[in-house]
């Protein structure tokens, strides 16, 4: 055989099996792809940190006292003492006795709670009464007015009296052991500064007595039409 042709012969056997191992890759499986490192899976991925928890602050700041510097409130009393009111002044004493004569049992301005008015001219302290002087109260059964005008102003009188209390402490001139015996004091009271029978005859709950201190006020509430004079 000539060269040549056994060339010929032996390149067409190594290109059939070029063309062979060609066909093998292109019908073999492709693998799959590997995961990416940048991206771990679930299952490696790393546990995240757990939320901070709720701050303790409180939602609402602690209160702030707007009270006016002149009233005190319940938790600030502490030791201070309290504010005395300068009550009104008592009717001056008769110098016409004789020095043989009894005198009153000393009395001081004191404070007296739970007051209850009777009329409008008495208030019970404990067992004890007190009298205002300078006035005339309506007794309890008096009816003021007319025909179907006609209305209970006796009871009317103690009702205002009493609403005008509340229960609130009264300062008057009382004996130390006032309110432990049944007995009756006339002198004069105040509360929060205001005198009470001034208070009564001026609003017109109470008659003033002849000669008293309160005749200005009677007058005033007689313009005015209040009360008993209505």
């Amino acid at each position: 055989m000539r060269l040549g042709e056994r060339l010929k012969r032996n390149g067409g056997i190594a290109a059939g099996f070029a063309g062979v191992a060609a066909l093998l890759l292109l019908l073999a499986p492709v693998p799959d792809a590997p995961p990416r490192q940048d991206a771990p899976s679930p299952m490696s991925a790393e546990p995240t940190a757990p939320p901070a928890p709720p701050r303790e602050d409180p939602l609402v700041s602690p209160a702030r006292n707007v009270a006016p510097p002149t009233i005190t409130q319940r938790g600030d009393l502490g030791d201070a003492p309290l504010r005395r009111v300068q009550p009104p002044p008592a009717p001056a004493a008769s110098t016409s006795e004789s020095p043989d004569a009894e005198t009153d049992e000393p009395a001081e301005v004191r404070l007296l709670a739970q007051p209850v008015a009777i009329d409008a001219g008495r208030i019970a302290v404990g067992k004890s009464i007190v009298a205002l002087p300078g006035l005339t109260a309506p007794e309890l059964g008096r009816r003021c007015g007319s025909g179907a005008a006609e209305w209970p102003c006796g009871i009317r009188a103690r009702t205002e009296l009493r609403a005008y209390l509340r229960g609130r402490s009264i300062r008057c001139a009382v004996p130390d052991d006032f309110g432990e015996a049944e007995e009756t004091v006339t002198t004069a009271c105040s509360l929060r500064g205001n005198d009470i029978g001034e208070w009564l005859v001026r609003y017109g709950w109470a008659e003033a007595a002849p000669g008293g201190p309160y005749a200005e006020a009677e007058a005033a509430a007689k313009r005015e039409r209040r009360g008993l004079w209505r």
